[in-house]
């Protein structure tokens, strides 16, 4: 007797409905974590901006040594993302396909100055 090794023409097509349902599914998802990646890395962002102007701060309270926003993304060390500082009231991050706002309201000789997002 003729033994037929392989897969039937219906096997075929169940696997590929199962994968086609799969990826259905999948996609979706996989599109919402990856806006969900880039607002948390601009968020980090954000978070590094802030703790490059509490230093600058620090040291502004220390020499009366003068900064500016462009100054707090110099001292800031960002990479992997593309920063344009807009002037002195903030800027804009390119991350992946969206452009993230950042901006910033100088602070007085008492008070550092607050970051603002849109995102």
């Amino acid at each position: 007797m003729k033994r037929n090794k392989g897969f039937s023409l219906i096997e075929l097509l169940i696997i590929i409905v199962i994968i086609g349902i799969i990826a259905v599914v999948s996609v979706p998802r996989y599109m919402i974590l990856k806006t969900d990646a880039e607002k948390t890395t601009a968020s980090g962002v954000l978070s590094a901006l802030m703790g490059a102007e509490n230093v600058l701060f620090a040291r502004r309270v220390l020499t009366g040594t003068a900064y500016t926003f462009g100054d707090v993304v110099g001292s800031a060390a960002i990479s992997g993302v593309t920063f344009n500082v807009g002037g002195a009231t903030g800027g804009t991050m390119q991350i992946g396909a969206n452009t993230y706002t950042v901006t910033y309201t100088a602070g007085n000789a008492t008070t550092t100055g607050t970051f603002a997002k849109s995102w």
